[in-house]
């Protein structure tokens, strides 16, 4: 899980989070992949931003930590 202080999250690409309207859910390696699948149900669009999280996570290698019980369209 990501354990980035309010400050650290602000300097977060908005090119590298699951959900950009709240800095949530930042995609940096595969660590991240999995605790962002696990909480994106928080999410106030859950399926949008599992699909963000599935293309992040294949453009920066960590494909592999994508929760199995997603399909290619997003949270399930």
């Amino acid at each position: 899980m990501s354990n980035l202080t309010i400050a650290e999250r602000a300097t977060v690409p908005l090119s590298t989070v699951g959900d950009p309207d709240g800095r949530r859910f930042p995609v940096m390696d595969a660590s991240a992949v999995r605790a962002a699948g696990h909480r994106s149900g928080t999410a106030s669009t859950p399926e949008a931003v599992g699909k963000r999280i599935i293309q992040l996570a294949t453009r920066t290698g960590c494909a592999d930590a994508i929760p199995d019980a997603w399909d290619e369209e997003g949270a399930a």
